[in-house]
């Protein structure tokens, strides 16, 4: 707060009075009631605004250069499993997996059912 003769509790530390409240946008009473309140809104707007970038840098992954980088080796410039399983926890929310036939069923793929992340 600046303390200089004339400067109100409208006026920022370097002396210059906030912008919606020197403009008549609200009164100083209920900017300091609220300010708390303003404060987390921003707050989630922000983190809300990165969660907006990182979902539109993620569907700009060019899906033709993943398909084929994923069936090549490390050496041959494929995917190792690590990010493979990056890009699964990012693609799949869960799987279900349906009940086989009783006994020693062979393995049948179809019994697994992904369920796909909205984006």
């Amino acid at each position: 707060m600046d303390w200089r003769p004339g400067a109100g509790p409208d006026t920022a530390a370097v002396g210059r009075p906030l912008p919606r409240v020197a403009g008549g946008g609200m009164s100083n009473e209920f900017f300091f009631a609220n300010v708390r309140l303003l404060e987390e809104r921003r707050s989630q707007l922000r983190s809300e605004e990165a969660r907006v970038a990182v979902r539109a840098k993620r569907r700009s992954v060019d899906v033709e250069d993943l398909r084929r980088r994923w069936y090549l080796s490390e050496d041959e410039g494929g995917l190792d499993v690590s990010r493979k399983r990056a890009y699964i926890r990012e693609a799949v929310h869960a799987v279900i997996v349906h009940p086989a036939k009783v006994g020693r069923a062979k393995y049948n793929p179809d019994l697994l059912e992904p369920i796909w992340r909205e984006t």
